[in-house]
C-alpha cells in the first residue's frame, strides 16, 4: 500500500475567507461567468483571491451607464468610474506595469470584461493582502449571517473634482479606518450567526476619463 498520491491533494481552505479581517492572499486571476436566474441573465466578472484557509471572490456585475449621482455630501462617482478605480487598484497591487492601461479600456461590458482578464492575467500568483468588511443579511429562518465583501463607496471626488480612492483594500498597505473598526465592533457586539457564502451583486463603457 502506498499513499504517495495524497501529496498534492488539497484538503483545507475550501470555505470563504472571514469578513472584518485583513488576509494575506494569492491573486488567482479574473474570470468570466454567466448567471442565469428567474430575474434574467447576468454577465459577471469574478476577481479571485485565496490562501490556505479559504477563498474570496468579488463578483462584479455590469456597472451600467457612466452617470454620477448626487449624494448627501456632494457628487458620487458612477459605478463605471468606481470599477475603473477598483481595477487600477488591483493592478497596482498585482501587476503595476499594466495599471496605466486601465484608461484605455472601452467597449461593451463583455468587451471590458475580456480586456480586464487580459490585463490582470500576468499578475496571477502574486502575493498581496485584502481587506474584507462584513455585510449582514437575513437568512430565510430569520437569523442573521455576515458575508465578506470589499468596502463599499471606496471611490470619491476631491474638492478639486479629481477622482480618488478613499480607502485601500488590496495591497500590502491595507488597514482599517477608525470608522470601519467602529462598524466591526458593533457587528461583534450584535453576535450575528455564522457566515455563509453568497454571490456578490454589483452598454457601452469607456474608461478614458
Amino acid at each position: 500500500m502506498n499513499f504517495g498520491f495524497v501529496e498534492n491533494v488539497k484538503t483545507t481552505g475550501n470555505g470563504s475567507l472571514e469578513p472584518n479581517k485583513i488576509h494575506e492572499v494569492t491573486f488567482d486571476g479574473c474570470a468570466l461567468r454567466t448567471i442565469e436566474s428567474a430575474k434574467g441573465k447576468f454577465e459577471v466578472l469574478d476577481i479571485k483571491f485565496s490562501n490556505d484557509t479559504g477563498s474570496f471572490t468579488d463578483a462584479v456585475f455590469d456597472p451600467g451607464e457612466d452617470i454620477d449621482q448626487d449624494g448627501m455630501y456632494g457628487k458620487t462617482p458612477s459605478n463605471v468610474k468606481a470599477l475603473a478605480i477598483k481595477i487600477k487598484h488591483l493592478l497596482d497591487a498585482v501587476y503595476p506595469e499594466n495599471a496605466p492601461k486601465v484608461s484605455q479600456l472601452s467597449g461593451s461590458w463583455n468587451d471590458i470584461r475580456k480586456q480586464i482578464v487580459e490585463l490582470t492575467n500576468p499578475g496571477i500568483g502574486t502575493k498581496t493582502k485584502i481587506k474584507l468588511m462584513g455585510r449582514e443579511a437575513k437568512n430565510p429562518d430569520g437569523t442573521t449571517s455576515i458575508f465578506p465583501q470589499f468596502p463599499g463607496f471606496f471611490a470619491g471626488y476631491t474638492k478639486a473634482g479629481a477622482l480618488y480612492l478613499k480607502t485601500p483594500f488590496i495591497g500590502n498597505n491595507v488597514y482599517f479606518k477608525s470608522s470601519e473598526l467602529d462598524r466591526i465592533k458593533k457587528m461583534v457586539e450584535a453576535k450575528p450567526t455564522e457566515m455563509t457564502e453568497t454571490p456578490n451583486k454589483t452598454k457601452s463603457i469607456d474608461y478614458d476619463f
